[in-house]
């Protein structure tokens, strides 16, 4: 090709993708182009999967004729996954002698280069060339235009067409219901005492964690925590957390021994992701009226003093869950008294914004649960809910939003 021929080739390519949202079958016909108007004997295309964003799915692949090595797709596979970990942008690279590919045993030379899209790796393109031929590298100066625009194209594949919309869709309310089913249905009954749970996530799923429980003692469990982020991801962590939780709370270890061991078991995972969990874990035990919690940078309870119509919040601090792997929390204990409110929450609460930018916060939390304080923890919890709704509006909710309230009764 010339210069001429070059851009024309680079347009039909642009022109092509442009229909790619509604018809990915459109990437086995640029695939089939490029290996012909390269002179290669192979080339694929491959896309990081959906969701998980771990390995990836070959979409595309063509090859030039059937007198190709038998090993080439499975090749072809490795080497995306090579070029994936390594974070390689190989160009007419000969794969004989290279330690990694030691089934090659013949002159194959390849180009293997990331899809990179705003900041994000997209997928992997692949060209393979015989060496026998003179020009294998020929064009190479357009290879960076057309990496940089079948990389736009994956990318608006990806995210925006049909297909994947309706699979995205459907596999995310799937997981919603999921983690719905993980919130407590029948909240345990304790003498004395009236429990209120709500959550609402600000996505199809969410990075809030809420959990009530009985303990072998008969003493109530309650956690509740916040990932950094949303989405699938964060949604993954909550539901680690509360098994490792469950497991270690139920013998009535201290809470500061929970979140010891939490944070333990978590910490290598978490850090390797560059993700956190605030968490505050604590346990009320019916007969002294004690509640006992420990925090990893969690939000500290309050309790409403009902009688005297004042408010209490604690301030008790620990690092969150992922900081570092020896971190050693504490442990505090309130005494509550009849009619006394604790409430348990998550930021989302205090800082749900409304049109004009202005956060719900603590002193209309506060407000609220005082001035129906005569009432039991469902109805505080239901004026609470109806309170934060009006303040929201119409405005595009941020952040999960997860509150606890107990009650103290007779």
């Amino acid at each position: 090709m010339n210069e001429c021929e070059e851009y024309k080739f680079l347009y039909n390519i642009c022109s092509q993708l442009i229909k790619v949202q509604d018809n990915k079958e459109i990437f086995n016909t640029i695939i089939h182009d490029l290996c012909t108007s390269f002179g290669a004997i192979a080339s694929s295309l491959w896309i990081v999967n959906t969701l998980d964003d771990v390995g990836f799915n070959r979409i595309a692949y063509y090859q030039s004729s059937q007198n190709v090595h038998s090993f080439l797709p499975t090749l072809d596979f490795k080497l995306t996954h090579f070029t994936a970990k390594n974070k390689l942008n190989l160009i007419c690279y000969n794969l004989k002698g290279d330690c990694n590919f030691k089934e090659v045993t013949d002159d194959i030379h390849i180009t293997s280069s990331p899809l990179v899209v705003k900041n994000e790796l997209i997928g992997i393109l692949n060209i393979w060339c015989n060496s026998e031929d003179p020009n294998r590298c020929r064009h190479i100066d357009l290879l960076p235009k057309i990496i940089g625009e079948i990389g736009h194209g994956l990318y608006n594949y990806k995210y925006y067409s049909n297909d994947q919309s309706k699979r995205i869709k459907k596999e995310l309310e799937f997981a919603g219901k999921v983690q719905h089913n993980l919130l407590p249905k029948n909240l345990p009954e304790i003498k004395g005492l009236s429990i209120a749970i709500r959550s609402r996530m600000a996505r199809e799923v969410g990075g809030d964690y809420v959990d009530v429980f009985k303990t072998e003692r008969n003493n109530l469990g309650i956690a509740i925590g916040d990932v950094m982020g949303k989405g699938i991801p964060a949604a993954l962590w909550t539901t680690v957390a509360r098994a490792i939780l469950r497991v270690t709370a139920k013998a009535d270890s201290l809470p500061h021994l929970v979140l010891n061991e939490v944070n333990l078991q978590l910490f290598e995972d978490m850090a390797k992701q560059e993700m956190f969990l605030t968490l505050l874990y604590g346990w009320y035990e019916p007969f002294s009226h004690t509640f006992i919690f420990s925090s990893a940078g969690h939000h500290n309870p309050i309790i409403i003093h009902s009688q005297s119509g004042e408010y209490e919040k604690f301030n008790l601090k620990g690092l969150f869950i992922g900081g570092r792997p020896d971190t050693k929390y504490k442990s505090k204990g309130i005494r509550l008294n009849k009619d006394d409110i604790l409430i348990i929450y998550s930021d989302g609460l205090i800082e749900a914004v409304n049109d004009q930018d202005q956060q719900f916060g603590l002193n209309n939390l506060i407000e609220v649960v005082i001035r129906n304080s005569f009432y039991k923890a469902t109805e505080i919890m239901d004026s609470l809910w109806l309170h934060l709704g009006q303040h929201i509006g119409d405005h595009v909710q941020l952040d999960d939003i997860s509150c606890i309230i107990l009650k103290v009764g007779e």
